[in-house]
């Protein structure tokens, strides 16, 4: 799998000044509730995805620190 580090300007406007979009803000919204309750990995992905959080979208977030899994 080629990765590649390359960001648009807009998503590094967002992480700069926080100036999310409503769904990335929905998002870290999101994984900040459910990492209050758990810690659990499995179960956080699994109520993310129940919540429509794709797994690019939860890539985002480990990549921007707002969700931190034990694992990583």
């Amino acid at each position: 799998m080629i990765m590649s580090n390359f960001i648009n300007e807009s998503e590094r406007h967002a992480e700069l000044y926080n100036d999310f979009t409503l769904r990335q803000q929905r998002a870290i919204d999101i994984v900040t509730l459910v990492t209050l309750t758990s810690r659990d990995d499995v179960y956080i992905r699994e109520f993310l995805h129940t919540n429509q959080i794709t797994d690019s979208e939860i890539h985002w977030l480990e990549r921007t620190g707002h969700y931190l899994p034990v694992h990583a």
